[in-house]
């Protein structure tokens, strides 16, 4: 299957505060890196963790498992 990437180094350039870039499963960091991480600018200092997917592929997590993993993000919010 193809892919359609947004231009996440634009949004990136033009908000510089961006910090964090949290990807929604294994399957979005591997494409994140494949094909964005190459077009950001060098001096770009941007976290990237991998979240538990919300698809069901991690049914045998419990919501609040998932939740507690999630709540990192409020770590980097104003």
């Amino acid at each position: 299957s193809s892919h359609q990437v947004n231009d996440i180094a634009g949004l990136l350039e033009t908000h510089s505060d961006i910090a964090l870039i949290a990807c929604n499963g294994a399957t979005a960091e591997q494409l994140f890196r494949r094909h964005v991480m190459q077009a950001l600018p060098r001096k770009s200092v941007i976290e990237l963790i991998r979240l538990p997917s919300t698809s069901p592929a991690h049914a045998a997590r419990s919501f609040e498992q998932k939740l507690a993993a999630w709540r990192v993000i409020l770590d980097y919010s104003n």
